[in-house]
C-alpha cells in the first residue's frame, strides 16, 4: 500500500545558511541507522522509499516525525481515485487536510479539501466531520508528486548527532546513558570512557550513527590524555546533586542531569527504550 516515507525535522529550520549542512548530516545519519539509501532532500522534508522496519527512524535524532505514504501523480482525478481507495476500508467520519507546496497545482488547499471530501462521500459510506473525525487523510503535493497518508509517527526531535562537536562520556551507571542520549540529541558525537564495564552501551548505540567503542578507563589520570588524543571539546557525566563528586579531569565537565531525581531519570530513559 505504501511506497514512500515522508520525514520531518524541526530545529534545523533555525539554522539559516547552515541549514543544508545540517540536512546533509540528518540524511547521512538516517541512512546509517536504518541501512537504507537514496534519501532525498525536498523543500521542508526528507523523502525515502518505504521499508518495513521503519520504526528505526525513531532512533534518528533530528527527526520530529514521519509518515508512511502512498505516492501518486499530481493530477486531481488521480488523487481523488487514490484517496477513495486509500479510505475504502475505513468507517465512520473523515476529514481531508491538503498541504500544497507546489503552487502550480490547479487548486488551493481549501478548494481541494472540498473537492476530495465530496467525492469520498459520494463513493463510500464515510461522512465528513470537521471537529472530531475518526480518520484524517493528509494529502501533500510537492515537486516530487502527491502523497497520501493517515498516520504521523512522532520521533525525538533535536539536532542531527555529530553537528555540534565531540564530547567524552563517562560511563559508570544508567544516568550516564541518559546523559549521553541528551547530548547526542543536542547534536554531539559521544566517545564513551567506561569506568564500569558492566554498563551496556546498547541503548546508546541504537541512537548513534557511528560505532561506539568500549574505551575502558582504568586510571582517572587517563581521561585528559583521551580528551587530547580524540580532540574532544568537553566531558559529560550523569552526576546528579546527590552523586556529584570532585572533578575527574582538567577538561570542562557538563552535568546535564544535575537537577534530576532517580524517578525522573528512569522516566526519561523509558522514552528512549524500545
Amino acid at each position: 500500500m505504501y511506497t514512500h516515507i515522508i520525514l520531518r525535522y524541526g530545529e534545523i529550520f533555525l539554522k539559516g545558511k547552515n541549514q543544508y549542512t545540517f540536512l546533509r548530516s540528518l540524511k547521512t545519519n538516517t541512512e546509517k541507522i536504518t541501512s537504507q539509501k537514496n534519501i532525498n532532500i525536498i523543500p521542508g522534508r526528507l523523502l525515502m522509499a518505504y521499508f518495513g522496519n521503519h520504526q528505526l527512524l525513531k532512533n534518528v535524532f533530528g527527526l520530529t516525525s514521519y509518515s508512511p505514504a502512498l505516492r501518486i501523480e499530481k493530477e486531481p482525478s488521480t488523487i481523488i481515485d487514490a484517496a477513495t481507495k486509500f479510505l475504502q476500508n475505513q468507517c465512520g467520519t473523515f476529514k481531508i487536510e491538503t498541504k500544497r507546496s507546489d503552487k502550480r497545482f490547479p487548486h488551493t488547499s481549501i478548494e481541494f479539501n472540498k473537492i476530495v471530501g465530496e467525492k469520498i462521500e459520494e463513493r463510500t459510506t464515510l461522512r465528513f466531520s470537521f471537529s472530531e473525525p475518526d480518520t484524517i487523510l493528509h494529502i501533500e503535493i510537492n515537486d516530487a508528486g502527491a502523497y497520501l497518508f493517515t498516520e504521523t509517527i512522532p520521533c525525538h526531535g533535536g539536532l542531527p548527532t555529530g553537528v555540534e562537536g565531540r564530547v567524552g562520556l563517562i560511563i559508570k551507571d544508567k544516568m550516564s546513558i541518559l546523559a549521553g542520549l541528551l547530548f547526542m540529541k543536542r547534536g554531539c558525537d559521544v566517545y564513551p570512557l567506561i569506568i564500569d564495564p558492566t554498563i551496556s552501551l546498547t541503548l546508546l548505540q541504537q541512537y548513534s550513527p557511528k560505532e561506539l567503542y568500549h574505551n575502558v578507563i582504568l586510571n582517572i589520570s587517563e581521561i585528559d590524555f583521551f580528551v587530547q588524543e580524540h580532540h574532544l571539546h568537553a566531558i559529560v557525566d550523569g552526576a546528579t546533586l546527590e552523586t556529584l563528586t570532585p572533578p575527574l579531569s582538567n577538561t570542562i565537565v557538563f552535568h546535564p542531569l544535575i537537577h534530576y531525581t532517580n524517578q525522573e531519570v528512569e522516566r526519561e530513559l523509558k522514552k528512549y527504550r524500545p
